[in-house]
């Protein structure tokens, strides 16, 4: 017949293997004395004797509590600090014979689930609105926070920063807008107005992200917004908050269709800016989404609704621009 060995979950099998077998070497060697009892107890009176009736009595006491101690801490879990990430994960699934390849899979994927975003904002200006282009000239600035949530564990962050502008076809243009800065923990990675080529921008940098620690990213540009576009801004770490602000600094109202708010157009004033609040979003999915349409005549909602749907029939399905997202 073959006994099962029992087996422990976690960082607590070697200290329970360890206990175990010093308390099965004090047995032993108990055992081992009881049995030439004659002989040891006969070389010393009753010394031998009174000393072995306490050593007995005292290791039938820690065996009792001992073992009782040891189920106890057994229920506890550990303080997670005091394993290490290799640890953890083992006791995360139960078993560590897993696949060498599966565990580093896993692992790299729970590395990634650590990061996350606490906070963020965007604000974007409109400036200008050019009738040849049908377009707005908008200014966007950026920022958030990225966050580790081990307590222990230092983790390297690739930060992929990319635009890809609307297309603007046939209008032979040599850039779309400019990269006025980027920042990183206050860092100026890039400080010169980097030009937006039309085949769009992408960038990446590599930080570290401390235990418990934070990186703040923030990225400032100008770009072409073509009417019409769908601009989206999609999640790539989980998204605690983020506010959105447009502002429109041009002298006539702006119409804004709010891709996930049902309803008219919201006409955007002059110098009125408009806030929207983002909670919760998981990673891939859209923090924000709308499309800047034709100038407004004035307050007329009427109007306005009328401008909106001639866009959506014309340019409102046209392919999304995808706009700067680390998250």
């Amino acid at each position: 017949m073959k006994w099962p060995i029992p087996k422990f979950a976690g960082l607590n099998q070697k200290k329970i293997w360890f206990i175990l077998g010093f308390f099965l070497a004090g047995w032993v060697a108990t055992l081992v004395i009881w049995y030439c009892r004659d002989y040891i107890f006969g070389l010393g009176d009753n010394v031998y004797k009174e000393v072995f009736l306490a050593w007995t009595g005292e290791l039938i006491f820690f065996t009792v509590v001992g073992l009782a101690v040891t189920v106890i801490t057994m229920e506890k879990p550990p303080n997670p600090t005091s394993l290490k990430f290799d640890e953890r994960f083992q006791i995360l699934f139960g078993d560590k014979d897993n696949p060498r390849e599966v565990q580093r899979f896993h692992k790299q994927e729970i590395e990634l689930l650590a990061r996350y975003s606490s906070a963020g904002s965007r604000k974007i200006i409109i400036r200008e609105f050019k009738p040849e282009l049908n377009a707005y000239v908008v200014m966007v600035h950026n920022w958030y926070v990225l966050n580790n949530a081990f307590r222990d564990v230092h983790l390297m962050e690739k930060i992929p920063l990319q635009i890809t502008p609307d297309p603007f076809e046939g209008k032979n243009l040599p850039n779309v807008g400019q990269i006025n800065h980027i920042k990183i923990n206050k860092s100026e990675k890039i400080h010169n107005f980097t030009p937006i080529p039309v085949i769009g921008y992408k960038i990446e940098f590599e930080e570290p992200l401390p235990a418990a620690g934070e990186i703040h990213i923030e990225i400032e540009y100008e770009v072409l917004m073509g009417c019409g576009f769908l601009q989206e801004q999609e999640a790539r770490r989980f998204m605690q908050s983020m506010q959105i602000e447009i502002t429109n600094q041009l002298p006539h109202n702006v119409l804004l269709a709010v891709t996930d708010e049902p309803g008219p157009p919201i006409p955007l004033e002059p110098t009125r800016p408009a806030e929207f609040f983002r909670t919760n979003v998981e990673p891939k999915g859209m923090i924000f989404g709308f499309k800047l349409l034709e100038p407004g005549a004035g307050g007329n909602l009427g109007e306005q609704n009328t401008v909106l749907a001639a866009a959506r029939d014309g340019a409102g399905d046209a392919a999304p621009a995808v706009l700067p997202s680390s998250l």
